[in-house]
């Protein structure tokens, strides 16, 4: 029988690195957590914070930190950067090794002008932080460049190569028509053409001029950025405008309940690109991915909590910080578990087999990345595609 490497089976394993029932004692071990709990980031905070409560009990099943308890310790930054700051000054000004937070692409951006040069180790769970090579931020799951290439290489191979687009005018809207426009001008995707390209501002309550000069372009898919209720202004534009033809989204979107909300309008066709963990993957074969995701789905399963992809994205990072707290003890300092995480290659966790000696950052690229298709009447993600938006 074939062994893994070890770096790969310690990885695929971590949930089972000590005995379960392994008791824990003494002081908890607190790592801060700097999300949003209120305002318009919302939606994606509490999300986080339940898939942290997840990690948490598992964690402590296991043996804690070495036999100390863990506890995350939750500071709500409002969806605010100026909140955001503050909280940040405060958790820097207790020397702490590891700060998780925050969740969206401004609020991580001001956290990261204060960690990336000296600590503490930051994990954001936004994928449109680009930290600096070798700094003290990393940012969760795949960049907005790959994603946006995996959105294009979908359409290409399903022959849809006129294309429309319509991002909203905040960080991340713009960030990704830039990647877009990138994605569009790699030598694979030379037969395809932007027939439309639209904008509007998250606070607008409708985008019906756009959607009109979208049809009148005939484009033969659409693609769309923004995250939160923005996206259903697009979709109620979309429908109103009698469009039918596939659409893509924001991953930032793949929550239940939100989904829910445009049960009435929601296109037949859309789809999202997003990391590997969110739904069973009937292409992924069994091997360390496979065990990772194994334990996610059954410790959700046990917490009655139904994993999307704001849960999905908390997971793998706090896995990662916990691994290598594991390592060094409860003493840890920011630069050892910094250096951990650069040295790391060979991880397996639910969206795929991590490797930061690129320095991205981030670990992760296009290979964990896969297409989702939302299905209306099941009220569920289904996966629509093989790694990197390639087909079955």
């Amino acid at each position: 029988m074939r062994r893994l490497p070890a770096s790969l089976l310690g990885a695929a394993l971590l949930a089972c690195a000590l005995p379960a029932g392994a008791a824990v004692s003494g002081a908890p071990y607190e790592i801060s957590v700097i999300l949003p709990s209120t305002g318009p980031g919302a939606f994606l905070g509490t999300h986080e914070i339940a898939a942290l409560g997840v990690l948490e009990k598992l964690t402590n099943e296991q043996g804690g930190i070495n036999g100390q308890p863990l506890k995350f310790i939750y500071q709500d930054d409002q969806t605010s950067p100026v909140v955001t700051v503050q909280l940040t000054q405060a958790v820097i000004a207790k020397h702490v090794p590891v700060v998780i937070g925050s969740a969206l692409a401004a609020t991580c951006t001001a956290m990261a002008a204060l960690t990336e040069k000296s600590g503490p180790v930051q994990y954001c769970l936004s994928p449109i932080l680009q930290a600096a090579p070798g700094s003290f931020a990393f940012s969760a799951s795949a960049g907005s460049r790959d994603i946006a290439a995996v959105a294009a290489r979908f359409y290409r191979l399903h022959g849809w190569t006129h294309i429309a687009l319509i991002t909203s005018t905040d960080a991340s809207g713009s960030d990704f028509e830039k990647q877009f426009d990138l994605a569009l001008a790699l030598p694979e995707n030379r037969a395809m053409s932007l027939v439309a390209r639209e904008h509007f501002n998250p606070t607008d309550l409708s985008v019906g001029a756009q959607m009109a000069r979208i049809k009148s372009a005939a484009p033969q898919a659409l693609v769309t950025f923004t995250t939160g209720t923005p996206l259903g202004t697009v979709l109620h534009g979309y429908h109103d405008a009698g469009l039918d033809i596939p659409i893509s989204a924001s991953s930032g979107n793949m929550i239940y309940d939100q989904m829910a909300q445009y049960a009435g309008f929601a296109p037949a066709k859309l789809y999202f690109n997003a990391t590997r963990g969110i739904a069973p993957d009937a292409n992924l074969r069994p091997g360390p991915i496979m065990d990772a995701q194994n334990v996610f789905f059954r410790a959700f399963k046990a917490a009655n909590i139904r994993p999307d992809f704001a849960t999905s994205l908390a997971w793998d990072p706090a896995m990662i910080l916990v691994a290598g707290l594991r390592k060094f003890g409860p003493n840890a300092t920011a630069e050892q578990i910094h250096s951990y995480i650069e040295g790391l290659h060979s991880w397996a966790g639910i969206d795929g087999i991590y490797d930061f000696r690129d320095q991205s950052q981030r670990g992760i690229g296009q290979n964990a990345l896969v297409v989702y298709h939302w299905d209306v009447p099941t009220n569920s993600f289904t996966v629509a595609s093989r790694a990197a938006g390639n087909l079955k």
